[in-house]
């Protein structure tokens, strides 16, 4: 990296962590008012929360939320297992040489919220001050609290460049813009736009940088990018998924709130109901939903198709499901109603989750089909509060995503009970939802 730790760092660096799960950005939600090749240039001091996203995931257990699904699985491999409890720990999380096997080792996963430990980034050109600040140079590294090694591995820039191409702004400006709005940032301009937090969460849980086309605004034309990675990883009844992410280009990566169910994430959003008089509803998601009303008049259509248990999914497979407002716009606020031209009906995400029992990443095909009315105040998980006044408060059962369906079928577990069969996610850990503005399925 000799001609890397050369180069100045701009707004969208790339990062990595040594306990994380995957690659990262910087981030600068306000210029210095200093740009390079027309993006905000970083400095030595940009190493605060904001600065550095979450990574997806941490396997640091030096970090409590790893630590605490570490003794869950302890516990349950305890009771499935009493006789070999010591060998099956050890395999699961002790350094040793592994015995041969085709699989790779189990790994433990919490959710990632990076504490810098550091004051500033060790690499910096302290040849040059531009306003006062040392700019920051690539293979700069700051250390987590929980024993993370986070570096920045490019410099963000198209190309590399020197302190001649700077231009110097009299006024720092503000990187501002978000999904489903048409605001463009004049210092990054369409590829960088977007980056807000969501209000009341770290800033950190919104990660990622938009791509170059811009947040959903309806009428956007349909996309041509490359679907999955062919065949899925995994089948289970209706579930399908992907080793990899199922939509080319970047997304967008929005954490789990950190309040929000590990495992229990997924629920039915059932739309058969009957009356006071038992008069069925009709099936009518198609033409008669918010989504289907949204998509229809930028010159589209919802399409409806049927897994084996009822779950709707679209031409392309992918689920058609309910999210919350702020994983859609990272600007809703607590005192908002829902406003669904916010919701960028039709927009493609990956569900990322993480295997209970295997340890692998795996990415579930989804579309935006509904908003979770009751996940006031974050708009990320069901709380039971409604953001609309007219609505009555109901269980909060700390659910991020909600499975669309017409006569969702069950199956009784080994308990005797009656459940859904949405349930089959739960053997998967959710942990974030990857948000491909401005890709849409129609």
């Amino acid at each position: 990296m000799a001609d890397l730790k050369d180069t100045y760092v701009v707004h969208g660096a790339c990062t990595t962590c040594t306990c994380g799960m995957r690659k990262s950005r910087t981030v600068l939600e306000k210029s210095h008012g200093v740009f390079l090749k027309d993006r905000a240039l970083m400095t030595v001091n940009d190493c605060k929360p904001e600065n550095i996203i979450c990574f997806g995931g941490c396997y640091s257990m030096e970090n409590p939320d790893t630590a605490a699904e570490a003794q869950k699985i302890q516990m349950d491999v305890e009771k499935d297992c009493p006789n070999t409890f010591t060998d099956t720990v050890m395999n699961f999380f002790a350094k040793k040489d592994q015995k041969e096997s085709s699989d790779a080792p189990l790994r433990v996963v919490g959710i990632c919220t990076p504490k810098i430990i550091s004051a500033e980034w060790d690499n910096g050109g302290n040849t040059v001050e531009v306003n006062g600040e040392v700019p920051l140079l690539a293979g700069a590294k700051v250390y987590c609290l929980y024993g993370g090694e986070i570096e920045i591995i490019d410099s963000g820039q198209p190309e590399a460049g020197d302190m001649s191409q700077v231009e110097i702004s009299p006024h720092s400006v503000p990187l501002s813009g978000s999904p489903g709005s048409n605001a463009e940032s004049p210092a990054m301009g369409a590829a960088a736009a977007g980056l807000a937090a969501i209000p009341g969460m770290p800033k950190q849980a919104v990660a990622g940088m938009i791509g170059a086309s811009k947040a959903s605004s309806y009428g956007k034309s349909k996309t041509s990018d490359a679907e999955g990675s062919g065949q899925p990883a995994i089948t289970k009844d209706w579930l399908r998924l992907y080793s990899s992410p199922t939509v080319s280009g970047i997304g967008r990566h929005v954490a789990k709130h950190p309040n929000a169910n590990n495992y229990d994430w997924g629920m039915p959003e059932e739309l058969l109901k009957y009356d006071s008089n038992n008069n069925l509803n009709p099936e009518n998601y198609s033409t008669a939903s918010m989504a289907a009303t949204m998509i229809n008049g930028a010159g589209g259509t919802l399409t409806v198709k049927k897994e084996g248990n009822n779950v709707y999914t679209d031409d392309e497979g992918r689920y058609w499901v309910a999210v919350g407002p702020n994983f859609m716009n990272p600007n809703h606020t607590s005192n908002m109603q829902l406003k669904p031209e916010k919701m960028s009906y039709g927009t493609k995400i990956d569900i990322h989750v993480v295997g209970q029992h295997d340890g692998k990443d795996y990415y579930i095909p989804a579309v935006v089909g509904d908003a979770k009315e009751h996940s006031k105040p974050d708009g990320l998980y069901q709380t039971g509060v409604p953001f609309g006044t007219n609505r009555p408060t109901v269980l909060g059962d700390g659910s991020s995503v909600e499975f669309i369906g017409y006569g969702i079928t069950t199956f009784i577990d080994a308990n005797g009970s009656s459940k859904s069969t949405v349930n089959y996610t739960n053997d998967y850990k959710l942990i974030e939802l990857i948000v491909y503005d401005g890709n849409v399925n129609y």
